[in-house]
């Protein structure tokens, strides 16, 4: 995917390096693998698809050489039709993200309609593609920025990553709150953490 959308560079991107840090490497690891599901286009289906793509992402092996950590799996659904994005791709990714994180992966949505801002610069959509899909990856240390407004989120991220992800977290928190709210967030942190 080096020198398609994800695994490319972006101006408006507002961070230097690839849309997506992981895609391009994945992809020239071997560790990319990809499904297409025609014929399901309700929600019900995709959910269904989804749960058991849990298990099937455990299932898939990796080359020798490459860290695990790349694994990464996509799943599409080209037949969901426009009007069904929002059910069938963002509401099934909110529903079955909590299972994905406490399992130590993540859930991601994507589809041409999507309009969530980017990280680093709002007004810049990472999140579109030319298909509506799932994608299933192990949870990243970098994750904390995707995880930090939820205790549960935040306990399965500190049960993956221990004393790094607390200090990780901690920054992420003491960055990008401050005063009441930061210290309400840095107590709920420590709260987390594993006895």
């Amino acid at each position: 995917m080096h020198g398609t959308f994800f695994g490319s560079p972006h101006s408006a991107l507002g961070r230097s390096g690839d849309v997506c840090p992981f895609t391009g490497t994945s992809l020239a690891q071997g560790c990319l693998y990809a499904s297409i599901i025609p014929q399901t286009a309700t929600k019900v289906e995709i959910e269904r698809t989804i749960r058991g793509a849990k298990g099937a992402f455990h299932d898939l092996v990796v080359p020798a050489n490459a860290p695990p950590i790349l694994k990464a799996f996509l799943i599409a659904f080209p037949d969901v039709p426009e009007e069904r994005y929002a059910t069938c791709i963002d509401d099934v990714q909110k529903e079955l993200k909590m299972d994905y994180v406490q399992s130590g992966m993540m859930l991601g949505g994507f589809h041409p309609k999507q309009e969530g801002g980017g990280l680093h610069n709002t007004s810049f959509s990472p999140f579109k593609t030319a298909l509506p899909i799932l994608a299933i990856r192990h949870m990243h240390k970098a994750d904390a920025v995707f995880l930090h407004g939820d205790p549960i989120h935040i306990k399965a991220y500190l049960n993956e990553f221990g004393e790094d992800g607390y200090k990780r977290m901690k920054k992420l928190i003491e960055t990008k709150y401050a005063g009441a709210d930061c210290s309400q967030r840095l107590t709920e942190l420590e709260n987390c953490k594993p006895l």
